[in-house]
């Protein structure tokens, strides 16, 4: 965003938007893993678990544009 300045300046708020997509994103794609524990009866391996849940505390991190990405299991 530039500012009356002249000087670009950080939109916050779209940068965590943007933050928010990709985080969402990242869970949809690892969402059918979830269906499948849950249809076969057993829970969820410890490590997606894991995961998921670092996909969900994303927004925790003090800079959306210095966003550590967890990575996903093997």
């Amino acid at each position: 965003m530039l500012s009356n300045s002249g000087a670009w300046t950080l939109n916050e708020a779209a940068a965590w938007a943007t933050v928010r997509a990709d985080r969402d994103r990242r869970i949809a794609a690892c969402d059918w893993r979830v269906t499948r524990a849950q249809e076969e009866g057993r829970r969820l391996e410890p490590e997606w678990m894991a995961y998921r849940q670092a996909l969900r505390d994303i927004t925790d991190q003090p800079d959306p544009l210095t966003i550590v990405w967890p990575t996903p299991p093997a």
